[in-house]
C-alpha cells in the first residue's frame, strides 16, 4: 500500500518540476529576443499596469514543488536506490532558488523599481545577455533535477515488509 504513495508522491514531484523546466523554457524562448532588445518591448514586459506578471506563477509554484520534493523524500528515504536521486533533485532545486533570490530577486526589483529611462542601451544589452546566459545555466539544473526524478522513477524500490513478507508467504505455499 505504501509503495503506491512513495510512487505517486514521486510522479507528482516530477510533474510539478516538468511544469517549472517548462515554464522555464517557455520564458527563456518566448522572451528571448525582448529581453536582447535595448529599451524595446521588454521595460513593458517588466514594468507598468499592463507588463508581464511572471512571479506570480513562480511564487505559486516554488512552494509546491518543494513540499511534493520533500514529501517524495519522506516516503522514500528506506528506498536506497531513490534516495539518493531525490536528494539530487533537491539540493539542485535549492541550489537554483539560491541562485535566483540572490542574484536575480536582487536585480528584477532594482530594474522594476528603478528609473528604466536612465539606462544606457549598452548597459540594458549587457544586462540582458548576462541574464540570459545565467539563467539557461539555472535552467540546465532544473533539467539535471527532472532527470534525476525520472531515473528515481525507474529504480524499482524496496518492497514494503508486508509486501515482501506476502511475497515469500506465497513463495512458499507454490513450492509446498
Amino acid at each position: 500500500m505504501t509503495s503506491r504513495f512513495k510512487d505517486s508522491s514521486l510522479i507528482l514531484a516530477i510533474i510539478f518540476c516538468g511544469t517549472l523546466v517548462g515554464a522555464f523554457a517557455y520564458s527563456r524562448l518566448a522572451f528571448y529576443q525582448v529581453d536582447v532588445s535595448p529599451m524595446g518591448p521588454a521595460a513593458m514586459l517588466a514594468t507598468g499596469a499592463e507588463g508581464f506578471k511572471e512571479e506570480i506563477f513562480w511564487m505559486f509554484m516554488h512552494p509546491i514543488v518543494v513540499l511534493s520534493l520533500y514529501v517524495t523524500l519522506i516516503l522514500n528515504w528506506k528506498d536506497d536506490s531513490r534516495r539518493p536521486l531525490i536528494l539530487i533533485s533537491i539540493l539542485v532545486y535549492c541550489l537554483a532558488l539560491a541562485s535566483t533570490r540572490l542574484f536575480y530577486g536582487r536585480q528584477l526589483v532594482a530594474f522594476v523599481r528603478g528609473p528604466i529611462a536612465n539606462i544606457a542601451a549598452t548597459r540594458w544589452l549587457a544586462r540582458a545577455l548576462q541574464w540570459q546566459n545565467l539563467g539557461w545555466m539555472r535552467g540546465a539544473l532544473m533539467y539535471i533535477a527532472e532527470i534525476s526524478l525520472l531515473i528515481a522513477l525507474m529504480r524499482r524500490g524496496v518492497p514494503d515488509a508486508e509486501q515482501a513478507s506476502s511475497r515469500s508467504l506465497a513463495g512458499l505455499s507454490n513450492a509446498t
